[in-house]
């Protein structure tokens, strides 16, 4: 019976540490970023100063959306689907060169 329990607390450590370096392997080092562009995520745009200027220019008045909530987690191309957001394939073309041209906060 002991060799049971024990075995089985062994199988449960190795399992939790390897979903672990599973988890720490998945996820992308934070020095690391990709440029800003309309396939970025809203929130993420609006959390840096950078890319959140071109935003208020860009899309003024999508800071005080009621829908700003709803909308953090997708990208700019999203929300371009629906017609309330008014962004043409030219206001892309145009909010995806700005966000590009954007120099990051380090």
């Amino acid at each position: 019976m002991k060799l049971i329990v024990a075995g089985l607390a062994g199988l449960t450590l190795a399992t939790a540490m390897g979903a672990a370096a599973w988890a720490d392997s998945t996820t992308s080092p934070p020095s690391v970023s990709a440029p800003a562009t309309v396939d970025s995520k809203i929130g993420d745009l609006l959390a840096d100063p950078a890319t959140k200027a071109v935003l208020d220019k860009d899309i003024p008045g999508l800071e005080t959306s009621p829908y700003l909530d709803m909308v953090k987690g997708m990208s700019v191309r999203d929300i371009a689907k629906y017609p309330q957001a008014k962004i043409d394939d030219a206001k892309l073309q145009v909010i995806d060169t700005d966000l590009k041209a954007a120099k990051p906060a380090s």
